[in-house]
């Protein structure tokens, strides 16, 4: 007969993001990594370069953009924050865009299983156990 183990995280995922720390939750079921991407692509409806209801179809300049993703992006990883005081630290304080876009691969990452692209060379501070990387697990006794 054949057996296997499976690991359930059970301690928050860690990014520590310069001084901040942000605790992420241990698991998120399909749902909930559903849930939070179609926000995000309410968020950022169609991540086209026109925007609907201004006369004559404007462009979008690449700051207004860039700032509809943000904020889209800021709502996809608040989704997954662990604690009261890993919200109001993420609430509190404005990170540059490409430091949202890395935390949200990164929970992808973390919450699939699966690699979301080649690394950026950024430190991780918590991988799941089927990370491609030897990295060690930090999830505080999670094995």
């Amino acid at each position: 007969m054949a057996q296997r183990s499976f690991t359930i995280y059970e301690e928050p995922h860690v990014a520590d993001v310069g001084t901040v720390q942000l605790r992420f939750v241990p698991e998120s079921t399909s749902d909930m990594l559903l849930e939070a991407w179609r926000q995000l692509d309410m968020d950022v409806p169609g991540r086209t370069p026109t925007s609907e209801g201004d006369e004559g179809g404007r462009a979008v300049s690449a700051i207004e953009r860039e700032h509809v993703a943000t904020v889209g992006l800021r709502a996809f990883v608040r989704a997954f924050l662990y604690d009261e005081e890993s919200r109001a630290a993420f609430d509190g304080t404005t990170f540059p865009s490409r430091v949202y876009v890395q935390l949200q691969r990164w929970l992808l990452e973390v919450y699939s299983g699966l690699p979301t692209g080649p690394s950026s060379g950024s430190s991780d501070t918590s991988q799941p156990a089927t990370s491609s990387d030897d990295s060690t697990d930090s999830t505080s006794g999670a094995a």
